[in-house]
């Protein structure tokens, strides 16, 4: 994509809600990819938000395309990544990732990998203000990627702020990392669920 298809993309902006999953610039993400192709799940693009009491919305948007394994934070158990398959082919649950990459030889799909940020406020910021909010963003990918930020990643997370409700840069940045973990989950539920791929114990053929 170059600037052409940025300029179609705010041409084509909506209120409608973003269609997430395997979809945009998500389509053919993937995560969990230490073993290869064959054991992988599907990544994609996620959003969430929330609107306080105030006005104050904040809101994230995340394509995910992960060298390493997504854990719900909520439960701690891992929702998509590298696939432990048996003898037949059937589901049984996911590896670690990090010990793989301890363990095993380099990493497959070293320059493939990356997860997308951008989180947005209608709060009034000022530029290091953004920069903060950025930066305090990334927990929401530390959160439920592991690993995050590797040298075979290309993390980055984008902050901006567009409105003028009276804001505090800590209660934007907490809730911008929120925001973050939950697109990355939804990014990656609605991937899966939608292609079939286990997200829970069912035999994969």
């Amino acid at each position: 994509p170059g600037p052409e298809a940025g300029y179609a993309a705010c041409q084509d902006a909506s209120p409608r809600a973003v269609q997430q999953g395997n979809i945009g610039a998500g389509t053919g993400a993937t995560v969990g990819k230490a073993l290869g192709s064959s054991r992988l799940c599907k990544g994609g693009l996620g959003s969430s938000s929330i609107t306080l009491a105030n006005g104050l919305v904040v809101a994230a948007l995340a394509v995910v395309n992960a060298f390493g394994n997504i854990t719900d934070p909520a439960t701690g158990q891992v929702i998509a990544g590298v696939r432990n398959l048996d003898e037949s082919g059937c589901f049984c649950g996911f590896l670690d990732a990090v010990s793989l990459m301890v363990e095993g030889p380099r990493p497959e799909f070293t320059n493939t990998n990356t997860t997308l940020g951008v989180v947005a406020t209608n709060g009034r910021l000022s530029k290091v203000d953004v920069t903060k909010v950025a930066q305090m963003a990334h927990d929401g990918l530390a959160r439920t990627i592991r690993p995050v930020h590797t040298g075979i990643d290309g993390d980055v997370v984008f902050a901006l702020s567009c409105g003028d409700v009276e804001s505090n840069v800590d209660i934007v940045g907490v809730l911008a990392a929120d925001m973050l973990a939950q697109a990355v989950l939804n990014a990656v539920r609605a991937a899966n669920d939608a292609y079939g791929i286990p997200c829970a114990a069912h035999c994969v053929t």
